[in-house]
């Protein structure tokens, strides 16, 4: 007993220390060279040597303005590489001694260093002195918007400042497909100054290419509410792209806020360039405005105190053209846990262009029937909001994704309950049942008495308990399940149940329920009778499934496999389009290459698109439904798949 504590408390102190994003004084480089070009502090030796010749070096502090007229009158009888980057440094180093007293006039000399740097940025040489354009261009275009962001700014008004040589003038696209303004955001960020160390699996996936790479994040209110009900508690990150343009020479520019979860590519000096996006510095923020401890844990402990949080969580707006595919995350954990897949598959633009990825937050220790009505309900009201009319084919075509017991949740979405629930806990119909109240008749028919989503035609399920697991009734689970507190009134309608009164028309399950209290480990014992009614109703016409399961030992036979919490006799499913086992730990396989893998095949399938690998795939295993001994194929480190 002693020995489950430790491991209890382990797994609770677990992972508590949120992880964090540390905004840096100087940005996260590709180059050395190009940190020395950005360092306001010093010039490159290049640059210094060049100034000296020239006798300017001593004018810098006094004049720099002069000191650019000069380079710039340099360059255009000689356009060579050094003097093109010492004119940028100059310009640059100026825009960042100004900055705090004179922002205006810093942003005036960081337009100087983008009009002298996109030309030669631009020519596809793929020469290292081309590529430290491209990013000297791409940090002066974030340091104006960084700039004139912390001076507040209006977006809709032109600004005119005042260069070292000329007037400029500086207009905003920010409005329109595609397109996204800063007054969006309550923070913006450079991504480059952004740094994240101590998030598991958390890869940084960033596509180089032109603009700074920025992120945005709107802030979590009431008020916002209103017009965005899926806005979550840790409000909405998002990748920016921003990228400045001259307009002829007269000195006016333009400078646009890409959305780049939308549009990959830019007409840029009329030539069409790619867009520079970090895909996951956005997911990372989100991290910093977690509560304090560790919401999957405490929910599972206190799900009472989490219960106002249940609901979707939105990674980008809604975007009607895409289809919804809502993550649910299983049992002592949050959507956190789905952080890198969702980060991977955002790196594919045919599932950027598709799809808009949600996840779905529930406190894990209520059991699984208050929870899957939780899930119906919020995905009711995400229907409802966005699509009153049902006119909308996207919102028709939901995907949900569920790990563990989230899985469970998922499968009953693609299945009508019945009274199969009901008879599970009552010998006759809820409404004729003595000792409950009016309303929570009305409550536990909402729970127990359910239709198939309509809207969901596609589930996965990714190490699902379909039929329990050992781990809910092993000493650990036994202990887990005395730790869990919440009042049996927030399971009963905010009323206690008279029991004397329902002991007659209670079954022996639903005796145990009422006597011994109910949580998200009771439900997951083996052989529980409410998994069994779940499984016992068909799935719905036209409702297509998934499984993904791990499995730790593969000279194991598949039947006998486990991924050390959920044997794969409890995960499979006949009847699923394709089972995919993997090499990987139960609490592993939601972050791991192939699972993650199988989900953008899956989605390629979804959306009609023809699949290419983009890791190594597993072998195949084509037979029936079932999976027996002899159409069993031999093992591969990344796992097995069979069917479509």
């Amino acid at each position: 007993m002693r020995f489950s504590l430790l491991i209890v408390v382990a797994f609770l102190t677990s992972c508590s220390s949120i992880p964090y994003v540390k905004e840096l004084d100087f940005p996260i480089l590709n180059s050395h060279f190009v940190g020395e070009l950005i360092n306001p502090d010093k010039f490159t030796e290049e640059t210094h040597a060049l100034l000296e010749s020239k006798d300017l070096l001593h004018k810098f502090h006094d004049d720099p303005a002069a000191v650019v007229i000069t380079l710039r009158d340099s360059l255009k009888k000689n356009p060579s590489p050094q003097l093109r980057l010492a004119l940028i440094e100059v310009c640059s180093n100026s825009g960042e001694h100004l900055a705090s007293d004179e922002p205006m006039k810093a942003v005036a000399y960081h337009l100087a260093a983008v009009e002298v740097a996109l030309p030669a940025a631009m020519n596809k040489d793929a020469s290292e002195a081309q590529e430290h354009l491209l990013e000297m261009y791409n940090f002066s275009c974030g340091r104006v918007a960084q700039i004139l962001y912390q001076s507040d700014h209006n977006w809709k008004e032109i600004a005119v400042l005042e260069g070292p040589d000329r007037k400029y003038r500086l207009r905003f696209h920010t409005s329109g497909s595609g397109f996204i303004s800063p007054d969006y955001f309550d923070k913006f960020w450079m991504a480059k100054n952004l740094e994240f160390k101590k998030i598991k699996n958390l890869e940084r996936n960033i596509r180089p290419g032109f603009g700074e790479m920025m992120v945005g994040h709107r802030e979590h209110s009431e008020e916002r509410l209103v017009n965005e009900p899926l806005l979550s508690k840790v409000g909405m990150s998002l990748p920016v792209s921003v990228i400045i343009e001259p307009i002829g020479k007269n000195g006016l520019m333009e400078m646009a806020f890409y959305d780049v979860m939308v549009e990959d590519t830019a007409k840029l000096a009329g030539k069409t360039v790619t867009l520079a996006a970090d895909f996951t510095a956005p997911l990372a923020m989100l991290y910093n405005y977690t509560p304090k401890g560790n919401i999957g844990k405490q929910g599972l402990l206190h799900p009472e105190r989490y219960v106002k949080r249940m609901g979707l969580v939105q990674f980008e707006p809604f975007r009607p053209k895409e289809i919804p595919v809502v993550f649910v995350h299983g049992l002592a954990s949050s959507p956190a846990t789905w952080m890198a897949a969702v980060n991977k598959l955002r790196e594919d633009p045919n599932i950027r262009k598709r799809y808009q990825l949600l996840a779905f937050y529930y406190p894990t220790g209520f059991p699984i029937a208050y929870n899957a009505a939780g899930l119906r309900l919020h995905l009711q009201k995400f229907q409802d909001f966005y699509d009153l009319g049902d006119t909308n084919p996207n919102m028709s075509n939901v995907l949900v994704i569920g790990h563990s017991m989230g899985g469970i949740l998922s499968n009953t979405l693609i299945r009508s309950s019945g009274n199969s629930f009901s008879k599970a806990i009552f010998t006759k119909p809820i409404e004729e049942v003595d000792g409950l109240s009016a309303k929570q008749k009305t409550v536990l028919k909402q729970r127990l008495v359910y239709s198939a989503n309509a809207d969901i035609t596609r589930a996965v399920f990714v190490a699902a308990p379909h039929r329990g697991s050992g781990f809910a009734i092993n000493p650990i689970g036994n202990l887990m399940k005395r730790l869990i507190k919440f009042p049996i009134t927030a399971l009963t309608a905010g009323e206690l149940l008279l029991t004397d009164d329902l002991s007659n028309d209670l079954t022996d399950f639903g005796r145990r329920i009422v006597t011994k209290g109910a949580s998200s480990i009771n439900s997951l014992e083996p052989e529980n009778p409410m998994l069994n009614a779940i499984l016992d109703q068909p799935v719905k016409k036209g409702g297509h499934y998934h499984s993904i399961i791990g499995q730790t030992d593969l000279t194991m036979p598949i039947e006998k496999g486990s991924d050390k919490v959920v044997p794969y006799s409890s995960a499979h499913l006949d009847g699923a389009q394709s089972e995919l086992i993997v090499n990987a730990k139960h609490t592993r396989l939601t972050g791991h290459q192939v699972e993650i893998e199988e989900l953008r095949r899956i989605l390629y399938l979804h959306a009609g698109l023809a699949y290419t690998p983009t890791v190594v795939r597993e072998k195949k295993i084509t037979s029936s439904s079932k999976i027996s001994k002899t159409s069993r194929s031999k093992a591969l480190p990344l796992g097995q798949h069979k069917g479509r």
